[in-house]
């Protein structure tokens, strides 16, 4: 049985903690309470430089020792960023984690930030950029969260910026961002697998700073500005299909809709069993590719279907689609049918000490206090029928999805 604990340090951040019996190894993990969502279009992408920067050596180690240190006792290390945080992570032994939690305290609060060498790590993050706006389902993706949000909302910002953006940011406007947020009481740490608890908070104290006093940062307000346009079309030569989303907002993720709205988002996408592959796959082959897509944030979210078909089924896949969403309901079978799906698919993910340890970060980030997988579980399982087709009328009225096209199509209609 796997015991989960968590704990607010004093003057520190906050600790969830998961013991995995029969596990061998421990994934332990730092999430700071930073990403894009805190940006403006000037500054975009720095939490992703900073994250890139993390790497590039400390007061006491060079880049590459930072990297040997974990590599030469078989483990792991690696970073991200997202809108709401960044994360810098760990897979090693058990009896490595003491140097472990040294090592990502070393760099995330004595990281130096060397000119020449975050000159010389800008050139690698720009063509980190070039090679996302070479993808058409990234620029897509891009072009619809700026309709959806507008432009200048922190919710329409790429995480890895754009070149002007990484081009324009100073090492000084780096570390002073760096100062800004990283600090003990804005982080979290989540463990999990072969680990104590009391031996991993003692850990901490030993390793970690004494906190500022501080409170975490809060996610102010976003400011949302979206089209009024219920058809984009943005168009770029060369592509051999069009790409498409319809898409609209939702709500943060810990609005209680969010349970019928799982299922609803299960049923149409969840894979090839999906509605929309049967749909648009099998029975109709009209697509290449068909799924939804959806991100829920603390204060919003959004939702949407995304394909990619050619030019002449453009037309025929939306007249569908339209018919379909309009007078989509789900029986009781179909709900049952879901709602094992998502049973299943919850037990398979928790089998990884990843999954385990990015779950319990969220259950502090969004809410506070641990929610048992359980208890979870029966929210879903509680979703009566009546409040999953309220949900699909609500979500799926396409009258409220914007329609944002990538191609090369001269005129279709929603």
């Amino acid at each position: 049985m796997c015991r989960v604990y968590m704990e607010k340090m004093d003057k520190g951040p906050w600790v969830i903690c998961e013991e995995v019996p029969g596990a061998r190894t421990v994934r332990f993990s730092t999430f700071i309470r930073v990403g894009s969502i805190l940006e403006t279009r000037k500054n975009n992408g720095i939490s992703h430089f900073i994250e890139h920067g993390l790497f590039k050596g400390t007061k006491k180690r060079n880049s590459r020792e930072i990297s040997l240190e974990i590599e030469s006792k078989g483990g792991s290390i690696n970073a991200y960023t997202s809108s709401e945080h960044t994360s810098l992570y760990v897979h090693v032994l058990p009896e490595d984690i003491e140097q472990s939690v040294e090592l990502l305290s070393d760099m995330l609060f004595n990281s130096v930030f060397d000119e020449k060498l975050m000159e010389k790590e800008r050139l690698v993050i720009l063509e980190e950029v070039k090679g996302y706006f070479d993808s058409p389902e990234h620029v897509l993706l891009q072009r619809t969260y700026e309709r959806l949000f507008g432009e200048e909302s922190p919710l329409a910002l790429p995480v890895e910026g754009t070149s002007e953006s990484v081009k324009r940011i100073t090492i000084n406007e780096l570390r002073e961002y760096w100062k800004r947020y990283y600090y003990p009481e804005n982080i979290i740490i989540s463990a999990a697998g072969k680990i104590k608890t009391e031996e991993l908070l003692d850990t901490i104290r030993k390793h970690f700073p004494e906190g500022t006093g501080k409170s975490p940062v809060k996610v102010p307000e976003i400011k949302k500005n979206g089209t009024d346009k219920k058809i984009g079309v943005f168009n770029k030569r060369g592509l051999k299909h069009e790409y498409v989303t319809l898409a609209r907002e939702t709500f943060s993720y810990t609005d209680t809709r969010k349970y019928p709205f799982l299922i609803v988002n299960t049923y149409l996408g969840g894979g090839m069993s999906s509605y929309l592959f049967q749909r648009f796959r099998e029975e109709n082959p009209l697509v290449y590719t068909i799924t939804t897509f959806t991100s829920l944030y603390k204060l919003s979210g959004e939702w949407g279907i995304f394909f990619s078909t050619d030019r002449r089924n453009i037309q025929r896949v939306l007249d569908i689609l339209r018919n379909d969403l309009k007078n989509m309901r789900l029986s009781e079978k179909d709900l049952e049918c879901v709602k094992k799906k998502l049973k299943g698919a919850l037990s398979i993910e928790l089998e990884s000490l990843g999954s385990k340890v990015a779950r319990n970060f969220k259950e502090i980030f969004y809410y506070e206090r641990y929610r048992t997988p359980e208890e979870v579980l029966n929210n879903i399982m509680s979703v009566k029928l009546d409040d999953v087709n309220d949900m699909m009328k609500e979500l799926l009225e396409p009258d409220n999805l914007i329609l944002t096209i990538l191609g090369g199509v001269n005129h279709v209609h929603w």
